[in-house]
């Protein structure tokens, strides 16, 4: 299987964005504070990201050669549990102050810390399926949108008429 940066950049954005609507329902469901869930996950989600990409390009590379959807889908559920274990035992430690760590709560931040284990492999499948027909079918022709034509005739119009308006 093929892989570039751009369908690296897809998969890693795309495993952070899944990540993040995914703490929302579970912060919705687990725990009724989705404001507050919303506020340490998107930075700590952000920092993630940038610190694991590195790895996840590496594994993306070794995986070039290997055909079996199935191993890819393994390998990135992996990683993902990795991502968010290491992740949440830092916030964890973090927050309570590295001195005198406090694994109390750890139990409420479970869900959080297995998410990943998900995200990570959905945003590769949801990736690789779409580099796969843009290999098999082409790349994606544009919509006509007839309102953006409408606009840009006005556009032109407009500067048309500007010209003219300069000219004199």
């Amino acid at each position: 299987m093929a892989f570039t940066r751009t369908e690296f950049l897809r998969g890693a954005m795309g495993a952070w964005g899944w990540y993040l609507l995914t703490v929302a329902a579970l912060s919705v469901v687990w725990f009724p504070m989705l404001p507050i869930a919303l506020l340490y996950a998107t930075p700590v989600s952000f920092v993630a990201v940038l610190v694991w990409s590195p790895f996840a390009y590496v594994l993306g590379t070794l995986l070039r050669s290997v055909r079996r959807i199935v191993i890819h889908v393994v390998a990135f559920g992996l990683f993902g549990a990795v991502i968010g274990a290491v992740t949440m035992l830092v916030f964890i430690a973090a927050i309570s102050g590295f001195d005198e760590v406090d694994w109390s709560g750890a139990a409420f931040f479970a869900p959080y810390a297995l998410t990943p284990a998900l995200t990570v492999p959905f945003a590769w499948w949801r990736t690789a399926r779409r580099a796969l027909r843009i290999d098999r079918d082409g790349p994606p022709v544009p919509r006509r949108d007839p309102d953006a034509a409408a606009e840009d005739a006005v556009v032109i119009r407009l500067t048309e008429r500007t010209d003219e308006f300069d000219a004199r």
